[in-house]
C-alpha cells in the first residue's frame, strides 16, 4: 500500500483537530545500543541498535522514508554514503500533491480547505540522536501553481495545516525506525 493508501484510510486525530504538537520534535522514539532495560527486561517503546549506528539508523530512516514518499534531499547534497550527519538541516524537493492526498486533507481539516488548484508540498527539518533517542523536527512547507505555470509559488502558512502533512511522514519513519532495531533477545 502506498503512502497516499494508507492517509486515505486513517487520518490522525490531530489533523481531524488542527491539533498543534507539544514538542517541536515530530518524531522521538528512544533507542538502547547495550545492556538490558529496567530489571533485566527491554523498555516499552524502546528499540536496540548496535553500538556505533545511531547516524547511519537516522539519517537512512529519514532519506528511506522521503523515498519511498517520492521525495528526495535537496539540500545538502548527499555524498556516496547518502549519510546525513546530526542537528544539519536538509530540505527535500517539491513534489506534486495527489488530488486524493487534498481530497484526504480538506474532509480532516474542514476550518482550512484547500481550494482546487495544484500543489506541491516541501518538508524541511533536522535529526538529532542525543539522549538516546532518535528525534526529528520537521515542518511541511505547501506550495501551489496554475496549470500553465512551471514554478511553485508559496502557499501562505495561515492558509493551511502543515502539521496534517507532517503527521504522515512521522508515521512512516517510526515505522522504518522500528524495523532498523536489532531482532529482540
Amino acid at each position: 500500500m502506498t503512502w497516499i493508501g494508507a492517509l486515505l484510510l486513517a487520518t490522525s486525530a490531530e489533523a481531524q483537530h488542527g491539533a498543534q504538537p507539544q514538542s517541536p520534535w515530530a518524531v522521538q522514539l528512544p533507542y538502547r545500543t547495550n545492556g538490558a532495560g529496567v530489571g533485566g527486561g527491554d523498555v516499552t517503546g524502546q528499540i536496540r541498535i548496535a553500538p556505533g549506528t545511531e547516524q547511519n539508523i537516522a539519517s537512512r530512516a529519514l532519506v528511506q522514508t522521503l523515498q519511498q514518499m517520492h521525495f528526495t534531499v535537496a539540500r545538502p547534497q548527499l555524498g556516496v554514503a547518502g549519510v546525513l550527519a546530526p542537528r544539519q538541516r536538509w530540505e527535500s524537493d517539491t513534489v506534486e500533491v495527489p488530488r486524493a492526498m487534498i481530497d484526504v486533507y480538506n474532509r480532516s481539516v474542514p476550518q482550512m480547505q484547500l481550494p482546487n488548484a495544484r500543489y506541491g508540498l516541501q518538508f524541511k527539518g533536522e535529526y538529532d540522536i542525543a539522549y538516546g533517542r532518535f528525534r526529528y523536527k520537521i515542518s511541511a512547507q505547501l506550495f501551489e501553481r496554475g496549470s500553465l505555470a512551471s514554478s511553485w509559488r508559496r502557499v501562505q502558512d495561515s492558509r493551511y495545516a502543515g502539521d496534517f502533512f507532517v503527521g504522515e511522514l512521522a508515521r512512516l519513519m517510526l515505522e522504518e525506525l522500528k524495523r532498523s532495531g536489532l531482532p529482540d533477545r
